[in-house]
């Protein structure tokens, strides 16, 4: 019994000491916590403040060296719309010096201080309820003396791909509008451009450049109203605002080159000459679409069915007779040419299987397209239209037409591609299109009219139906060699920083480092000097140096940035430290 209540005792005594140990452990957990998520806290906020500040330091330069009482005025008035509010706990003090002017009755630089309380959460366990987050600075001047504001050409390329949120989106509007309200509509014009392209001056569709423009609304100077509020009517300030992230049946497919190039032509065609010309690009993702010219859809001029029996094997390809060649005036020359009228299948097959190799469902080739690609270019993809319908479509039945492409005259064919169900009325149905190259590299003599050809098969569960092809067309899309697309890119920038006198690009890189995004951050060039380099350095390139390029997580308020951006553009003022 003694035994037992000493060991009882001594159980005891551990238990306690174990209780001081996980007390102990706690302890360190929570401080561990309070670094973590306080600390990070802490950063986030200095980092706000240091975006709002900067913005009050240059908005404030414009007024010097001339009213050193207007600029502090100006400088509170940015401190307060971009967050920093003396109501709210913040400290702001703004001071005056002499840099490069020795008139003892003005100042040529402004700084900007401020100090912001932060509240904590874990920290709180130790007895900390809020840290300063201090000395928080910028300081700027304005070059030359001269006017407040200079005047500028610029253009905002904004992403809408679908790896943009519908927040992100919100708050890249709110960044391109807050430089509308920052210019001077006198002084200071203002164009937009967008990726992916649009088909008009609102929010539309498709994302290819064959389906829409890159730069929807020219450089114009109506933006404002008499107040210097928004003028919402105007086109620029219109399409802003309506602009939403691309479906993601879109896909997440960014062309930062051809906006680029746009943006380039827009300046060079319309800018002012003598005026500064800028561009700002706003994107959350690398590079990854390599851009393509097409040819537009073109028109067979031949056409021929594949008959019933063909070489062995033999019993296929429907009642071969394809889409009637022996039923004038009814000809397989109607589906050559748009509009007008139709071709037709009469029957469906000799079998009710559905599938696109069934040997008993009708086919018909068509070709001679007269493909014409410039020398030197090679093929990224290729799309073929069809204009069809059927003549009904019962419950539970299978009608699509399958499409298969030939190379060298019909001897060897790619894998089908098949509508979706037809039904009794004409719809358009693509199959393939940019980057969609059918399972092989195509050569340009592979798409002569000698070798090119398209086979299209009708197929229905019922060998009693009619099929109607009013158009089959061909797009093929094309591009130089080797222009990958972060190369592309930058060649385009590159092409804008050279002129002379050259565009001044700033970019916005907004989510770059965020791993949930889709599609990477890695340049998808197979080759060349942009294989495996980052978006981030990509962005950092096509900016016309370190000072232009802004990388920013995509949950940061743009509007400060944009106000930065916009008076190194127009106002000669710049930070100095």
């Amino acid at each position: 019994m003694k035994a037992l209540r000493m060991l009882r005792r001594l159980w005891r005594q551990e238990l306690g000491q174990g209780l001081v140990l996980a007390a102990l452990a706690m302890l360190v957990i929570l401080g561990f916590a309070a670094i973590t998520v306080d600390v990070g806290y802490w950063f986030a906020q200095k980092g706000e403040v240091q975006k709002a500040v900067d913005a009050a330091a240059l908005a404030g330069a414009w007024e010097l060296p001339d009213d050193s009482v207007a600029a502090g005025d100006k400088a509170r008035e940015y401190l307060l719309k971009n967050g920093v509010d003396e109501t709210k706990g913040d400290t702001i003090s703004i001071t005056f010096r002499r840099t490069h002017i020795t008139d003892p009755t003005k100042w040529d630089t402004i700084v900007v201080t401020v100090d912001r309380p932060a509240q904590t959460w874990f920290a709180r366990a130790f007895g900390l309820d809020e840290v300063l987050v201090g000395n928080v600075h910028a300081a700027a001047a304005k070059g030359g003396g001269g006017a407040a504001f200079t005047p500028v050409d610029v253009v905002e390329v904004m992403d809408r791909t679908g790896s943009m949120t519908s927040a992100e989106m919100i708050r890249a509007k709110e960044g391109a509008e807050a430089l509308l309200e920052y210019f001077e509509p006198s002084l200071q014009h203002v164009a937009l451009a967008v990726l992916p392209a649009s088909v008009s001056w609102a929010n539309p569709y498709p994302p290819t450049q064959s389906g829409g423009v890159w730069l929807p609304v020219n450089l114009s100077d109506d933006f404002q109203n008499d107040d210097g509020s928004l003028d919402h009517t105007s086109r620029l300030v219109d399409v802003i605002d309506n602009l939403t992230e691309s479906p993601i049946s879109w896909g997440y497919s960014t062309d930062l080159g051809s906006p680029i190039k746009a943006a380039t032509d827009e300046l060079v065609d319309h800018g002012r000459t003598g005026e500064k010309w800028g561009i700002i690009l706003l994107g959350d993702g690398v590079a990854n679409v390599k851009p393509a010219y097409d040819t537009g859809y073109l028109n067979c001029t031949a056409e021929a069915l594949v008959p019933n029996p063909p070489p062995p094997p033999s019993n296929v390809n429907g009642d071969g007779n394809g889409f009637e060649v022996n039923s004038p005036p009814i000809s397989p020359m109607e589906a050559c040419t748009d509009g007008g009228s139709r071709a037709e299948d009469r029957s469906s097959g000799t079998t009710t299987l559905t599938g696109c190799g069934d040997i008993g469902k009708d086919r018909h080739d068509f070709y001679s397209y007269g493909i014409s690609v410039p020398s030197g270019n090679e093929i990224e993809g290729i799309a073929v239209r069809l204009d069809a319908w059927v003549n009904s479509t019962p419950w539970g039945s299978t009608r699509h037409m399958c499409v298969q492409l030939s190379w060298n005259g019909g001897t060897t064919w790619t894998a089908a591609k098949q509508t979706s169900s037809l039904g009794t009325s004409q719809q358009t149905y693509t199959l393939g299109g940019n980057g969609e190259l059918w399972g092989r590299t195509w050569a340009l003599s592979d798409l002569s009219n000698a070798n090119f050809r398209v086979r299209v098969t009708d197929v229905y569960n019922n060998t009693s139906r009619t099929f109607y092809l009013d158009w089959v067309a061909v797009k093929v899309f094309y591009a130089p060699p080797g222009s990958g697309p972060c190369d592309y890119a930058a060649r385009q920038a590159d092409a804008a920083k050279a002129l002379n006198p050259p565009i001044e690009i700033f970019t916005i890189g907004y989510g770059l480092n965020d791993p949930t995004k889709p599609g990477g951050n890695t340049c998808n060039d197979s080759s060349g000097p942009w294989h495996n380099r980052t978006g981030e350095e990509l962005m950092e390139y096509i900016a016309s140096g370190p000072d232009h390029f802004f990388n920013e997580p995509s949950t940061e308020d743009l509007r400060p940035i944009f106000e930065v951006i916009g008076s190194k553009l127009a106002s000669g003022t710049y930070l100095v430290e």
